[in-house]
């Protein structure tokens, strides 16, 4: 930038905004831009001069009307949330971007997939913008003319190459006067049609145009060759001058850790509260397989006869909450979305966004888990007492929350759902086998499985149940080879 290498400063003084909106959709259109605008706001302006400078955006980018309107999309699970529009989308991510007072504003398509008044709207916006002292720079496909005569310069590429840049109005005459390709405003149609068929070269053109406009790769390459401009940014609204060192200086973000962690929990927990699909679904589905568990094993006994049926029931109460997760990891995948699109932009860290989502989901973790656990403790009639209900309701909290970052980690990990299905299926699988159940580990034959029983965290969670069912009871069992004399009765664990 300038001739000097960019760095954090760059990234404080511009914006990019992406092709794609990446937005929550149960959020409101003022909701998302008061969470940008406080992870943003570098300067520590206070509340009311933050929602005065909210509030202009807004009326800059035409968004005052639908304010409390919710951004809307599609929530995982499928459920349509009705929101703002296509074009209304678009303008909310340039206020976004805007709201940080960046100088320099790079849009990516901004018109792409908007019908023409949408594109035009959003393009008038840009030049209000441009007239207000900010630089943008956008990349367009097939410009109307109203919107190609906007631009102050216009930069023209094919297969990478640069062919022009510089003003719109003079890039027919360098096309037609110093290359030689005629342009017939009656055959051709608008300048910018006419200017994206010259330059496109990935299809075959019809024989009536060889001559007439470029074919081949080789056409474009000689033509870069010719080019008389260089695209070059020497002044960006008078923040970045020429000669300006952008030197990697200060933190990438503008808020502190604690400030990112407050907005992104708050941020977390209206989205999870406002989505019905993922508070509910999580719910019935725990409390009706604990029912189910509870009503099979129903009133078990409390002697030697049953102690096997109550190892069962808590190792399928420990293998559900390991298994549930699976049903909504869909969820994770739709969340990683927005973590993706935020974190590239420097919105904020990853420990502030991990930590504040763990928080906002530990209240619905616990419930849920306590809600199925314990209707199959109660329905089983396993031991009563308030000190084995507690701490059997704490090691099934504590495998969930454990269930959970491994699901998380292995989405995380992996480019899709499919590969994040894999990975967690192949360890899930693994700790089952190692959980003391089916083999004891001591029983393990072969040494790299003992070890990794070790990192089986359901072995641990098993082994702790099982003690806290078992632990301290005694059973005499007449019928046994080491039988009790009458004079010295023998107990059996």
């Amino acid at each position: 930038m300038n001739g000097l290498p960019v760095g954090r400063q760059f990234e404080q003084v511009s914006m990019y905004v992406a092709q794609e909106e990446m937005f929550v959709p149960t959020l409101s259109c003022w909701e998302t831009l008061h969470i940008h605008a406080a992870l943003r706001n570098r300067s520590r302006e206070s509340a009311p001069d933050l929602q005065k400078r909210m509030q202009d955006v807004l009326s800059v980018m035409g968004l005052s009307r639908v304010r409390d309107t919710q951004v809307g999309g599609v929530l995982a699970g499928g459920i349509m949330v009705r929101g703002l529009s296509g074009g209304e989308k678009r303008r909310l991510s340039i206020a976004c971007a805007l709201i940080a007072q960046p100088s320099l504003l790079f849009l990516d398509e901004p018109t792409t997939g908007l019908d023409s008044f949408a594109a035009l709207n959003i393009m008038e916006h840009m030049s209000c913008l441009a007239a207000m002292g900010h630089t943008i720079v956008a990349s367009v496909h097939q410009p109307r003319t109203a919107i190609w005569e906007m631009f102050h310069k216009v930069l023209l590429l094919s297969e990478g190459h640069q062919l022009y840049f510089g003003p719109p109005q003079e890039a027919i005459s360098w096309f037609s006067d110093c290359l030689g390709y005629t342009f017939w405003p009656d055959q051709r149609g608008a300048e910018a049609d006419w200017l994206m068929d010259l330059v496109s070269v990935g299809f075959s053109k019809p024989q009536a145009l060889r001559g007439a406009s470029m074919a081949s790769q080789e056409d474009v390459t000689s033509t870069e060759a010719d080019v008389p401009h260089q695209l070059q940014i020497s002044a960006v609204a008078g923040k970045i001058t020429a000669g300006t060192c952008l030197e990697r200086s200060g933190t990438r973000h503008a808020v502190s850790w604690w400030t990112q962690y407050w907005w992104l929990l708050k941020r977390s927990l209206v989205a999870q509260l406002r989505n019905p699909t993922d508070v509910t679904s999580r719910l019935l589905l725990s409390c009706w397989i604990g029912l189910l568990a509870g009503l099979v094993f129903f009133n078990l006994d409390s002697g030697p006869a049953a102690a096997f049926q109550r190892m069962g029931v808590l190792y399928f109460t420990m293998l559900l909450f390991e298994l549930l997760p699976f049903c909504y990891m869909s969820f994770y995948v739709w969340d990683r979305t927005f973590f993706l699109s935020d974190r590239a932009s420097g919105l904020y860290s990853t420990s502030a966004y991990y930590a504040a989502h763990m928080t906002a989901s530990l209240p619905f973790i616990i419930v849920n888990t306590l809600c199925g656990a314990l209707a199959a403790y109660g329905f089983a009639g396993l031991r009563y007492s308030p000190a084995a209900i507690l701490l059997y309701s704490v090691i099934l909290v504590l495998q969930s929350l454990i269930a959970i970052q491994v699901m998380v980690f292995c989405v995380y990990v992996s480019a899709n759902q499919d590969i994040a299905y894999v990975l967690a299926t192949g360890y899930v699988g693994l700790s089952i086998l190692l959980s003391g159940f089916f083999v004891r580990p001591s029983q393990l034959k072969i040494a790299p499985l003992l070890w990794l029983s070790y990192i089986s965290y359901p072995r641990w969670c098993f082994a702790g149940l099982a003690q806290n069912e078992e632990g301290g009871r005694l059973y005499w069992s007449p019928g046994c080879p080491s039988s009790p004399t009458p004079e010295r009765p023998v107990a059996h664990r």
